[in-house]
């Protein structure tokens, strides 16, 4: 994660500066990861909320992947 989006998220409060902070980074999956931190689970649904969430999580760790492909290097997530 670039050093200049980090030292936002540091000083942010609050999940919805967090995830605007994400989001004008253009890292969707975390934006939506603390968006549906927000959500209250009446709104989304206990189920939709774990599935949209572990469809976050796998799509980050394929993206991981191809990172640590393209850099030559091993991925430790499966």
């Amino acid at each position: 994660m670039p050093a200049a989006v980090q030292s936002k998220l540091n000083k942010a409060v609050n999940s919805v500066e967090k995830a605007n902070i994400y989001a004008g980074a253009g890292l969707w999956y975390n934006a939506l990861d603390e968006a549906l931190k927000l959500a209250p689970a009446s709104k989304l649904g206990e189920v939709g909320s774990t599935q949209l969430k572990d469809l976050a999580m796998s799509e980050a760790s394929k993206l991981l992947q191809n990172c640590h492909q393209k850099n030559g290097t091993r991925s430790q997530t499966n």
